[in-house]
């Protein structure tokens, strides 16, 4: 399976940075007969602009709000069918996804980090994700209004304490209360805009950085069910971390104007031949102290960024949210848009603090590092008589795509940053954004063991095409997928990942992967000495890692079935994958194969896919290879998400989108195919959901 360059993953900025009492009331819900309007603001310090709401009720009934929130994130919905309470709402602008719960009637809800907190919370508490619950809404008659209360009050109560020790103002009601987006004087757009929140299997995480540059993070056990504990846990913690409104450091406001400033010029840069002052001036907005950035020197990159004529007239749009602190270093999920053009597109971007300023962050690599946590669903055929795949099947994998690439490096040649030393092995470490936030900013306890190691192969460019680090430490077979422990079905020579998929993939929404580079003598090329520990700089934040039946369901074939990959695609039932996977119908995939085995294929493929059904608004990329008959002549087809418009994408065989009439089978059929594979791919939250087709033919024709 060809890797997706790591050019389109982040089609604008591409960069990552070094990163009082229960609820009372008896079970079941209230119900209004007559239906409800219910008032949405949904924000993340910004306004959530563009966001669908979903609303699931206690019955188990799940109702799409119409309209999408506007520019204040503000949405009225009029509810026709979802009227039991208690609620789960959904918030989902493109792949970022926020949540709230609703215990009881209320004319007003916030969908904001806090709620997020309290939706994750309560979920828990009944052994399932809100992501699931939205998957399958029937979930959620198994929630009562005092279970759903007590959640509320918990994070209520800890926002409380925080927000009484930090911004020096209660927030007396998150949830349910006034809250205006657009003021910069609103208390709790304050706190959430300066305080990332994040939540996972553990419990639930505040981040406080503080004037001296230090991160005090306040951590509550995910089943603390006393709303009086939390409080005094909370409190106990600020004490011992000497937080005080005067030690800490509110400064999202001075990022995000470094941000408008950094993406205005990034989109001037390319609007004028006469840009060379323009580029200076964005080299100087990046982090004093990297050298790297995605295998490119900082200019390398700006001029690569430049490049891109679809950067021009971009802003800052649709969301902004902190994910998480390291120390001096923030890290945010943005939004962008071409008011132009309408393109919008999402991107984490890190901000890193040198003496009193702030810069844009610089992964400090010399190599172009592009992982994903991948859920790949392929539909598998081959005209060859006695092949596995002569009757096309489906199969199913989950792995980490651990891509280390020179597709987008500075120097071709050797895949490496003009100047820099390659690393001879890169020892990856995976862990939560919250253990990442004491582990590596504080550098107490940095793991010494990797999860897993790429080495560096003999002949990078060559021997591994696109990739120059593989997982075999022999360092002559090339792979880079880590499976997941119970996979079946293997296409590939890979490693296994052992329990790193449930033991943290699972768990966390946003995981953080942390990569060494190690000299041939064992140095590390890429670390600073935090705390007892020596910690890397580059890191990158990826996904969860979703379990079977959160993308299929229950009523679909079966688990082992699709991981063998022998389920008949005549006869498969995906069960609810299509609310996640952009897939072609069945009928356009028979056509597909159809023309493929009768030769018919011409210069030309269509490639139809849909929308996932519950996220119609999502990171969508397409992709693509073929073998030329009788040769082991890769043809690449890498398309931009730039260049994604409609309900299909189509592809010219020979012919990059990218790079033009550059091949010598340009020109030629897709006949001419000794194999073909595509692919589509949707981004949700951080993780790829990639519907692959791939075809061989026994006898083809030059």
């Amino acid at each position: 399976m060809k890797k997706l360059p790591h050019s389109h993953y982040l089609a604008c900025i591409t960069m990552t940075a070094l990163l009082v009492a229960c609820g009372g009331g008896g079970g079941g819900g209230s119900t209004n007969s007559t239906g409800t309007t219910l008032n949405v603001t949904a924000a993340t310090g910004d306004p959530i602009v563009g966001a669908t709401i979903t609303v699931v009720d206690g019955a188990g009934i799940s109702e799409t709000c119409s309209g999408i929130t506007n520019d204040s994130g503000a949405l009225a919905c009029s509810l026709q069918n979802a009227k039991t309470y208690p609620f789960l709402i959904q918030a989902a602008k493109q792949s970022s996804i926020t949540y709230a719960v609703l215990p009881s009637s209320s004319s007003n809800v916030n969908v904001t980090p806090v709620s997020d907190l309290m939706a994750k919370k309560a979920a828990s508490d009944l052994n399932v994700s809100p992501s699931q619950i939205m998957s399958t809404p029937s979930l959620m008659s198994q929630a009562s209004t005092s279970g759903i209360q007590t959640a509320v009050d918990v994070v209520g109560n800890i926002i409380k304490a925080v927000a009484s020790a930090t911004t020096g103002a209660l927030v007396n009601d998150p949830l349910t209360g006034a809250y205006n987006p657009m003021s910069s004087s609103d208390k709790l757009d304050k706190l959430i805009k300066n305080l990332p929140m994040s939540v996972d299997a553990s419990g639930i995480s505040i981040s406080i950085p503080t004037s001296s540059g230090q991160l005090v993070t306040v951590s509550i056990a995910i089943n603390t069910s006393s709303a009086a504990t939390a409080t005094s846990s909370t409190t106990s913690q600020l004490t011992s971390g000497n937080v005080t409104a005067s030690t800490v450091s509110l400064d999202a406001d001075a990022i995000l104007a470094r941000a408008d400033a950094f993406i205005t010029k990034i989109s001037q840069c390319n609007a004028t031949s006469a840009n060379t002052s323009i580029k200076s001036d964005i080299v100087a907005m990046i982090d004093p102290n990297a050298t790297y950035s995605s295998g490119f020197t900082k200019a390398g990159w700006v001029d690569d960024i430049c490049s891109k004529t679809g950067l021009a007239g971009v802003s800052r749009y649709g969301i902004t949210k902190t994910l998480g602190r390291l120390g001096n270093t923030s890290i945010y999920f943005m939004g962008l848009r071409n008011p132009s053009t309408g393109t919008y597109v999402e991107t984490i971007v890190g901000f890193k603090k040198v003496g009193a300023n702030w810069y844009v962050g610089a992964d400090d690599s010399p190599v172009n590092i592009s992982g994903s946590v991948r859920h790949a669903l392929t539909f598998n055929f081959d005209t060859a008589t006695g092949s596995q795949y002569n009757d096309p099947k489906f199969s199913y994998q989950r792995y980490v795509d651990a891509w280390i690439g020179t597709t987008d490096a500075q120097n071709k040649t050797t895949g490496l940053a003009t100047g820099a030393t390659a690393p001879d092995k890169i020892e990856i470490y995976v862990m939560s954004l919250a253990d990442a936030q004491t582990k590596a900013a504080q550098g107490t306890g940095f793991p010494t063991t990797p999860n897993y190691t790429l080495y560096r192969v003999a002949s990078p460019g060559t021997t591994c095409g696109n990739t120059n680090y593989t997982l075999r430490s022999n360092r002559t077979s090339c792979s880079s997928y880590i499976q997941d422990r119970t996979s079946t079905y293997n296409t590939w020579d890979a490693v296994d990942s052992s329990n790193m998929f449930t033991d943290i993939l699972e768990k966390n929404d946003l995981n953080v992967f942390v990569y060494k580079m190690l000299a041939a003598n064992g140095s590390c090329l890429n670390c600073d000495t935090v705390g007892n520990s020596s910690v890397p700089r580059t890191i990158d934040i990826l996904g969860r890692a979703r379990a079977f039946t959160e993308i299929f369901g229950t009523n679909s074939a079966t688990e082992a079935s699709l991981r063998a990959g022998t389920v008949l695609a005549s006869t498969a039932n995906l069960g609810t994958a299509r609310t996640v996977y952009a897939a072609p119908s069945q009928t356009d995939l028979t056509a597909i194969i159809n023309s493929f085995y009768g030769g018919t294929m011409g210069a030309t493929l269509t490639l139809p896919w849909i929308k996932p059904q519950n996220y119609p608004m999502v990171d969508t990329g397409l992709w693509g290879n073929s073998y030329t008959c009788n040769t082991n002549k890769a043809v690449d087809y890498s398309v931009d998400s730039f260049d994604i418009t409609g309900p299909s994408y189509t592809f010219t065989y020979g012919k990059s989108p990218q790079n033009g009439n550059s091949t010598p089978e340009f020109g030629k059929t897709f006949k001419n195919a000794q194999s073909i594979s595509f692919a589509l791919a949707t981004t949700i939250q951080r993780s790829e959901f990639v519907f692959y087709v791939q075809g061989n033919l026994a006898n083809c024709t030059n």
